[in-house]
């Protein structure tokens, strides 16, 4: 059993080496076999969705876990996410609790004891998966750029009976929007406000305006 630990960098190595050296600190190999891919998506500024497709159809890997390149893993954070599918039946995707993360999950306190909790979305800057969920759901839409694709994955694994969960006592410091901002100095535009009103009309049109609108504003409840 081995899990593919995926990280997509965009030109800020500031908080890309931080984020693969906690990885690698953090990570117990023993306990959970992985595999690192990093993959530098600045020269090519493909669509994540893309991106992320791509590496997990050519991952032999029983997990996929997907982790921003300016979030920082804290001991034990893989082999506690694993454990949930271990733990509970018809789970689909696991999340962490964070410092900096919208929605349901922003506003769910981290813990010392072992407790999930069923949201609506599981935020891409950190998400586990089997890879048969994302084969059963057919992968993330690509229509989607830089923003919802996540939410459109949590919301299509729910119709397909899957539950998507947090785990109270993992906790994932996210940086937040580190790769945004330098997108923004590359095309000298505002990508992240353009780029998400794009992708919440995409999100309403596919799911036919039967999803929750996902709520992206960050909470502060773990600073």
């Amino acid at each position: 059993m081995t899990t593919d630990i995926i990280i997509v960098k965009y030109n800020v190595p500031r908080v890309e080496h931080k984020c693969i050296n906690a990885v690698l600190a953090n990570t117990n190999d023993r306990k959970t076999p992985y595999h690192l891919t990093v993959y530098d998506n600045y020269p090519l500024n493909n669509s994540l969705s893309s991106v992320w497709n791509m590496l997990i159809k050519n991952s032999n890997a029983e997990y996929i876990c997907l982790i921003n390149s300016d979030a920082y893993a804290e001991a034990h954070w893989l082999e506690k996410m694993i454990e949930v599918f271990e733990k509970e039946d018809t789970i689909g995707i696991v999340g962490p609790t964070s410092n900096n993360v919208g929605g349901e999950q922003g506003r769910i306190k981290t813990t010392n004891i072992y407790q999930i909790s069923d949201v609506k979305y599981i935020c891409g800057f950190c998400m586990l998966f089997p890879k048969v969920v994302w084969k059963h759901i057919g992968g993330f839409n690509e229509k989607f750029d830089f923003s919802s694709e996540d939410n459109y994955f949590s919301w299509q694994a729910q119709q397909f009976g899957y539950r998507t969960v947090v785990r109270h006592d993992v906790f994932i410091y996210h940086e937040f929007h580190a790769s945004w901002k330098e997108r923004e100095k590359r095309t000298g535009r505002r990508v992240r406000s353009n780029d998400c009103k794009d992708a919440e009309n995409i999100f309403r049109e596919l799911t036919g305006g039967a999803a929750a609108k996902p709520d992206g504003r960050p909470s502060d409840i773990n600073k």
